[in-house]
């Protein structure tokens, strides 16, 4: 089956009555059978990855969703506090929809947020986050090659491995898929 056209990374699919998130997807082929597409997706309701075979998906339709950039203000108890940029109306998205973006939020930053019929159903976050440094050990000398790191706390409260050059108050680029070190913010 060859990968169908309107299919790509970051939309938002409705199957079986559920709303589907794409992550990833590829093409397998075996001697002797026909090719297979698979689509890993993540459910929007219960935050479950799982794949599903493209032909079992049948038609992809995308859903028709709307996304307002919204700054992060706060978080209270469980639930986050969004703002809408140009209406100044607040939303509140529970911890349990947004936890695999929690550790990356940073208050006063901006981020989109995609709405179905008015309601809110996803965060989507930019593929890499510029974080500070808060705790790290102090910066040293590589003496071998440039393999060889230490741990840094940053700003979001999750733990990197970073090059030993690197000191509190920097700001570095961290991978949101991976939460790998990239590079040094300049």
């Amino acid at each position: 089956m060859a990968v169908p056209e309107n299919l790509r990374k970051g939309m938002l699919i409705r199957h079986k009555g559920e709303m589907y998130y794409v992550l990833d997807y590829y093409e397998t082929k075996a001697a002797q059978q026909k090719g297979a597409v698979h689509v890993k997706v993540r459910n929007l309701r219960s935050n479950h990855v799982s794949e599903i075979a493209a032909d079992v998906l049948g038609r992809i339709e995308e859903a028709h969703t709307d996304h307002r950039p919204m700054q992060y203000l706060y978080a209270q108890g469980k639930e986050h506090v969004f703002m809408d940029l140009k209406t100044y109306d607040q939303i509140t998205l529970s911890g349990d929809m947004i936890k695999n973006e929690l550790p990356f939020l940073v208050p006063e930053k901006e981020y989109r947020v995609f709405f179905l019929d008015d309601n809110p159903v996803m965060l989507e976050l930019q593929p890499t986050a510029s974080l500070k440094v808060l705790e790290t050990a102090p910066p040293q000398r590589s003496v071998g090659g440039s393999s060889v790191y230490k741990d840094a706390k940053v700003e979001s409260a999750i733990t990197v491995k970073v090059p030993l050059f690197i000191k509190i108050g920097d700001v570095i680029r961290v991978s949101v898929a991976t939460r790998e070190y990239l590079g040094k913010e300049t």
